[in-house]
């Protein structure tokens, strides 16, 4: 799907069936603060901690991992379809913005994946920039998903979340010692607090895939 040529989605398509899906950019925001939380509210405790007992041959980290997609179709979906399996892959193609294999708000992102910026500790930043360059304030507008991440990777360098995403990515080898004494100051101020780990991260994603190829989650979730 082209962003210039097609208008971003209200609805995604589930076994051959239109659901609409609530494309405003907080609810994606929270869903992304949601899969990167460590820590499980309770809800998702006793969700997992049935699941385990549900499927005796399915393991903790999935069933956690199903707990915290159970939320987030709860999250995007005013009406959850039948089809679990395809409503968290079209909740994971309308999250990513319809792109495969390309990081979203690819300009914000280091090459490693690794997280670099926070919606919530960076709110701040990333309102004020969006207020500097598009006049949006974002704390009024509805703003669909789509479009808050194209504006979100195109935001110039002088915004104040570019400089403070450049300080987290930037390697320092080969500068001068003040220059690298610089970088290195400015990469532990604005330093982030990792919730979830790179380790993580791809251990969600091999899972992930494996519950979409072959996990069938009808009448689990």
């Amino acid at each position: 799907m082209n962003i210039l040529m097609d208008k971003p989605p209200e609805q995604v398509e589930v076994d051959g069936k239109l659901y609409k899906i609530n494309s405003d950019f907080r609810t994606s925001i929270q869903f992304e603060i949601l899969m990167q939380k460590k820590e499980l509210t309770e809800k998702q405790k006793e969700f997992a901690n049935e699941l385990c007992l549900l499927d005796k041959e399915m393991d903790r980290e999935t069933a956690e991992l199903l707990a915290k997609y159970k939320d987030g179709l709860e999250l995007y979906y005013p009406e959850i379809p039948n089809d679990i399996n395809e409503a968290i892959n079209a909740m994971l193609w309308f999250y990513e913005c319809g792109k495969e294999n390309i990081d979203k708000k690819k300009s914000k992102k280091s090459g490693s994946g690794k997280k670099i910026y926070d919606y919530n500790y960076d709110a701040d930043y990333i309102y004020a920039a969006f207020f500097e360059q598009y006049h949006i304030d974002l704390a009024e507008q509805e703003l669909h998903w789509w479009k808050f991440s194209a504006l979100f990777s195109a935001l110039s360098e002088d915004c104040m979340i570019s400089k403070i995403i450049t300080y987290r990515v930037i390697d320092t080898k080969g500068m001068e010692k003040e220059q690298k004494a610089f970088y290195n100051r400015m990469k532990r101020l604005y330093q982030l607090p990792e919730d979830i780990s790179e380790e993580e991260r791809e251990r969600q994603d091999k899972i992930t895939q494996a519950l979409l190829g072959d996990g069938d989650l009808t009448g689990i979730l």
